[in-house]
Parts: C-alpha cells; structure tokens; sequence
C-alpha cells in the first residue's frame, strides 16, 4: 500500500498551484522589498488565485486604460485604504478595465478611481461580474457612464460615486446590455449627465439597490436621479434606498427623482423626496409601489453616521455631502442606530519611542497619544510629537505650546522644551522697540533679549500700547560760540557737524560729563607768540593767526609803540599810553 499511494501523492502535488501574494509599491517607500511598482506590470505577472497587495501611492498608466485586469480569479486590494491607494488616468484614458469573463471571485477593493475618461465608464468600464467594494469613483468623464459603465454583471459594495459628469447618459452609472448590476451600501452623489440619468441611466437591462443613496445629481433632460427604460421584464429594483435632492429641467415636469416610463423600476421601503422639480411632477414616475415607501416634496430629518465614528441629524442630501461613506439611517432614525467603530491606530510614547497599537478612543487618550479611527498601524506613521514648553503671551498669560504654535502668536515667547509657566511670571516682560530688517519693529519681551538686540525696552507696556519712534542716537557737540568761548548742545553727529567750529564727541555721550576746550592757534604778542585761544589774544592786544596754528617758524614782528597793532605809532597808540599813565597795579 505504501508503494502505492507515494507515486499518487506525487501526482497530486504535481496539479496542485500554490497563490502568491504580489507587493506593489509607487515608490518603494512604506515597503521597500515590494515585487512591483506598478500595479500593471504585477497583474501581468499574475495567476489565477494570486492577491495583489497594493501600498499606498498615486498609480498611474499608459495607452486607454490604467489597469487591464485580467480574468482570471484574482484579489486586487489596497492595503490602507481608498483615500491613500490612487488610479489617477490623468484624464487620458479609463481607470480601469475589466474584460469580459472576469468571474465574480475576482475582488477589486480599497482603491480611488479619478480623472478616467472614455467613451463608455470613464472610471470603471465593466464587461465581466467582478466584485468592487470600498472604492471612490470621481472626477471621471464619459459620454455615457462617467464614473462607472457596466455591459456585465458586477457586484458594486460600499462604494462612493461622486462628482462624476457624461455628455450623454449616466453621470454616475451606466448599466445597459447587462445580466444585472448590483449595488449595496453605495452613495451614487453629486453627478451630472447632459441628457438623461443624472445619478444612474439604465437601458435595455436592470439593478438592484439595497440600503443605497442616489442623491444631489443633475440631468439636463429627465431623471435627475435614476433614468430607466428598455428593460422590458426585467425590473430594477430599490430596496431600503434614498432618493433626495436630485434635479433637472423645469420644462421636464416628472421623474426628478426616478423616470420609469414603462414600469421598470420597482421601490420597496425607499424614500424619494427633495428632487427638483417636485411642485407640478412626480419625483417617483412610472415606478412600481411594493410598499413601504415615502414619496415627499421636503425630506425628513434623520441621523447621519460620519465614518469617523461621529454623528449628527440631516436630511438624506445634507448627509450624502458631507463626507464619502457618511449614511443616513433613515426617518425618525437616532445616533444609536450608528454602528460603533471602536478599534484604530493609536500613536504614543512608551519609554521614549513612538509606538502604534490598535485601541479603543479612551484607551489611546488615556495613555497620551493620537488615534485615528479604524487605521491600522501599517498605514498610520506614528512622529514624536513637537517638544512642548511654556509660551508666555504678551498679555501676561502663559499657555503650553510647541515653539511653532507659540511663535505664530504676536508677541509670544517660547522658553523652551519642558518649562512651566511659572517661569513666565518671574521674567518682567515689556515691549522692544528695535531696528528689524524691515525697519523699526516691536516685539513683546524680556529687558535681557532687548538690549541683545540694541532696542529700547519699556517694562509692563506692550506694543500694542505703545508706538515705537525712530532710535536717534545722540552725543556731546563742542562748538565756538559768537562770543568766542566754548558751548556744547547734545545733539546727533549730523546736526554738530552743521555747526562751524564744533567737535562731536560720540553717541551716548553728554554735555556733563564732557569738558569743551577752546581751540588754540599761534598769538603774536609784542614780537613774541604765544598759543593761546583767539579770545585771550586778542583781549591781551595780541595777533592771533588762525585755530591749529603752531608757533614754529612763525615770525612775529614788533613795533615798539604801536600799541594797537595797527603798524603805525600815531596818537591813537599816545592816548593808549595816556590812558594806562600810572603805578602799575
């Protein structure tokens, strides 16, 4: 028996393929050991079975389309999520392709599909039964289907179509041709369509709609929400959806909200209010009543669950625009009804390093750190948070800030990384007037830092109580007056140096602290010099030549008896003499 079943198990294992994870990564930064940088080239590589994990990044194509997916059985994910994994088409080309034959095992999941434009589902163009779930479509253009056109059998789940435009039918979604598309949890908002369909156009085929929100789309001619026709047994079917705030022409009076001309459409549990025009038409035309429906002109108030776990009270329009994945609970609904999202990343210290664990809200705050609702820690980058210290505002309060945050405040000065505010209190504070590189500036702050700066401090005055004037600096200024003696003025440089005959000291200097010398030059006295002031020479009947003049090699003569100096003895020079007749004193 044994000889047996050995050449059988070899046999076995011979058939048997084992399913590869393929890593794809843009830029091989959050994994640097990834397979792939392009999504492409690892769906290339592919075979049936494998997963494609997919890191977060902006992924990019070339040729129509950014993705071909192939059809055999695959699971294509993101690992963080729609809003950090990107298929940007660049508004050259469709997102991504899935042929016909793609089977219903094949899961598309987690990714943000924008800029696709095509002729048919310019974000999603949908020929197989693929699985898309917890994707974005937006920002697609196509002239039928801009975010999504679907020829084959899809199963849509949890997925957001926003802001998508056609030319013709389907801003959102296109379904024609088909064996059934099917959407469950999706918000089909904000779209708008040149001719029919606003939300969603089907032709020729039908949809199912649970728990969905068709909602805020445009036509520009009929179904500003959903457009149906063609389908002839088969029926679309809303169940538990909402249809508000859709719009279009006022000339096209019925079927604002759903146009069903031939009874295509069937609503069960579904409420279809707020869609323009609703005053003269019917939002809900040509639909099939299976119950449990509200058809009014204004919506009712409900609770609205926000994905980060928060909620509050809306119409079903206000609570589509809110946010991507936000849902509405329905009529009379209450926060309660919210599903708790409880487990997300926590970022915090533990004995000096940034860690990240999956906690609860009270549990991440309870230890310090930052949470971030249903993250994992593989796509959360925990950063030591700021060094934080005192910050001691120019109104003589003090708060605990980052140096940034604390800088950003006029006037604010932080001390550094740990400090309390009690250091505040201990430092005077007032306002520096200083020069800046933009020209004079003030600044609230303590005498030390000012005088660093050469500024002018006033101690418990703040800048916005003061204006700050020009610095001027000032100093002694010796000059000659009139009377021939010294006099000095404290004054700048400038205004000294107008002044004939003067002498700035510096700055800072004062005229009490400085002694004013008269000038001295070479006086010629009865045949002799002498250097002496021009007052003392000419007061003792001498000649004085000029202030700075030195008695070396000056000649000085002498005429005896000329007493006034005039070159000549006369009677003037005889009065003088009459005049001194006498004992000398």
């Amino acid at each position: 028996m044994k000889n047996l079943i050995t050449p059988l198990l070899f046999v076995f294992l011979a058939q048997v393929t084992f399913a590869d994870i393929l890593i794809v990564d843009d830029d091989y930064a959050d994994y640097p050991d990834a397979d792939f940088d392009s999504i492409q080239d690892a769906l290339d590589a592919s075979t049936a079975g494998d997963e494609i994990a997919v890191y977060p990044g902006t992924y990019i194509g070339t040729g129509q389309m950014v993705l071909d997916v192939p059809t055999h059985q695959l699971v294509i994910r993101s690992t963080c999520g729609a809003e950090q994994t990107i298929i940007d088409a660049e508004n050259q080309r469709v997102g991504v392709l899935f042929r016909s034959g793609t089977p219903a095992v094949t899961l598309f999941e987690g990714f943000t599909i924008r800029n696709g434009t095509y002729f048919n589902g310019g974000g999603l163009l949908i020929h197989g039964g693929p699985t898309v779930r917890d994707c974005i479509v937006t920002g697609n253009h196509a002239t039928n289907g801009g975010g999504i056109s679907c020829f084959g059998n899809p199963t849509i789940e949890n997925c957001v179509v926003r802001n998508n435009t056609s030319s013709q039918a389907g801003g959102g979604v296109h379904i024609q041709a088909n064996l059934g598309a099917s959407f469950t949890n999706c918000s089909i908002i904000e779209n708008v369509s040149g001719q029919n369909g606003g939300g969603v156009y089907i032709q020729s085929s039908y949809g199912n709609f649970d728990n969905c929100t068709i909602a805020n789309n445009s036509s520009g001619h009929t179904g500003g929400g959903i457009f149906c026709y063609g389908s002839g047994n088969d029926i679309t079917v809303l169940d538990n959806c909402f249809v508000s705030g859709n719009n279009q022409p006022e000339q096209f009076s019925d079927g604002s909200g759903i146009d069903s001309s031939n009874g295509e459409v069937g609503i069960y549990n579904t409420l279809v209010c707020d869609n323009y025009p609703h005053e003269f038409g019917d939002q809900a035309y040509g639909t099939l009543d299976f119950g449990g429906n509200t058809i009014s002109a204004g919506c009712p108030v409900g609770a609205c669950c926000l994905p980060d776990g928060n909620c509050i009270y809306s119409d079903p329009s206000e609570c589509a625009a809110l946010v991507d994945f936000s849902q509405w609970q329905g009529i009379a609904s209450s926060c309660a009804d919210c599903d708790p999202v409880t487990a997300g990343a926590c970022c915090y210290t533990d004995n000096g390093a940034m860690v990240c664990q999956q906690y609860d809200q009270k549990t991440c705050y309870f230890l310090g750190g930052t949470w971030s609702l249903g993250d994992s820690c593989e796509c959360v980058p925990c950063e030591a948070p700021p060094a934080i210290g005192a910050c001691c505002l120019a109104d003589g309060s003090c708060q605990i800030l980052d140096s940034e945050s604390c800088n950003s405040i006029e006037g604010g000065q932080w001390l550094g990384d740990g400090t309390t505010c009690e250091v505040c209190q201990t430092t005077p504070m007032g306002a520096c007037c200083f020069e800046g590189a933009a020209g004079l500036v003030c600044q609230d702050t303590e005498q030390s830092w000012c005088l660093e700066m050469n500024g002018d401090w006033s101690q418990d005055n703040y800048c916005e109580e003061i204006k700050c004037t020009p610095i001027i600096q000032v100093g002694a200024c010796c000059y000659l007056e009139n009377t021939g003696y010294m006099a000095c003025l404290e004054i700048t440089e400038e205004e000294c140096a107008a002044i004939l005959d003067s002498n700035y000291q510096s700055d800072d200097t004062n005229c009490v602290d400085t002694a004013c010398c008269l000038p001295i030059g070479a006086c010629c006295i009865a045949g002799k010099c002498l250097l002496t002031s021009e007052v003392q020479c000419n007061t003792a009947g001498g000649t004085f030549t000029s202030n700075g003049t030195s008695c070396e090699g000056l000649l000085c003569e002498y005429c005896q008896g000329d007493f006034n100096g005039n070159g000549t003895v006369d009677v003037q020079d005889l009065l003088i003499l009459i005049a001194a007749w006498g004992a000398c004193p």
